[in-house]
């Protein structure tokens, strides 16, 4: 499952897809279930300039992040587990509403069981993207277990 569609909407160059691609195709080979989304972490520079920190992939069963996506292969994954802290910051940005170009999302997590957290951020129409994230794969991740 190249995401070929959610890179488009992010309006990203070639040879950015291309690498993001290089990456999903890594997870595809490695993870025991199908890919269900993706995501590109990333922030804004001085100049105004979009720059991806990390990509993140979600299955049934695990979340994924390459660090430093752009200039290393550093490629980590988690199986899923019960959250003991899911901490939101937003800037400017309204879940279901239209976003802005200086609307912000910050979404940080802990898995306590595992001693691993996580921190994905999000500017403009990416911030939509990654409150989907946060709703389907992380928020279920907090109930309490039977």
């Amino acid at each position: 499952m190249i995401p070929t569609e959610y890179f488009a909407r992010l309006e990203m160059s070639s040879v950015r897809v291309d690498r993001f691609q290089e990456v999903v195709k890594f997870y595809e080979e490695v993870l025991p279930s199908p890919i269900e989304q993706v995501f590109l972490s990333s922030i804004i520079d001085q100049e105004g300039q979009d720059v991806p920190e990390s990509l993140w992939v979600f299955t049934k069963e695990h979340i994924c992040e390459a660090h430093n996506v752009m200039t290393e292969d550093h490629f980590d994954l988690t199986p899923k587990a019960r959250i003991g802290l899911l901490e939101v910051k937003k800037f400017d940005y309204k879940p279901g509403e239209d976003t802005l170009k200086s609307s912000r999302l910050t979404v940080q997590y802990s898995i306590r069981s595992f001693g691993v957290s996580g921190i994905l951020k999000a500017a403009g129409m990416n911030c939509s993207y990654l409150y989907e994230i946060y709703l389907s794969h992380l928020v279920p991740l907090t109930m309490p277990t039977e």
